[in-house]
């Protein structure tokens, strides 16, 4: 696993210039500190949003095409059935 010393000697070997390298490293500290992890707002605002969906597809056969293009990548992935949304806000509200 990568700690902040490991960090901080990728930072002193790096030329101040290099800013794709930096953007690297600012994305790479971040997750050590876990700070790109969302707050609970954020994962109330998904599950919301994924129940709400979930019973659209529960009480009409065709769900809103709006709403099913947003949840198959305009229509290159299946969408997820009720039990696997089910499964899904289980594993986000345990994470």
């Amino acid at each position: 696993m990568i700690n902040s010393e490991d960090l901080d000697i990728v930072r002193n070997s790096i030329p101040c210039d290099d800013n794709e390298a930096w953007d690297a490293i600012d994305r790479i500290t971040r997750t050590v500190n876990n700070e790109s992890k969302l707050d609970a707002q954020e994962i109330n605002t998904i599950l919301a949003a994924l129940r709400s969906y979930q019973s659209e597809l529960s009480s009409s056969p065709f769900p809103d095409p709006g709403s099913n293009a947003l949840a198959t990548n305009e229509f290159t992935q299946q969408a997820l059935s009720i039990d696997e949304i089910d499964t899904l806000c289980e594993k986000i509200n345990c994470s």
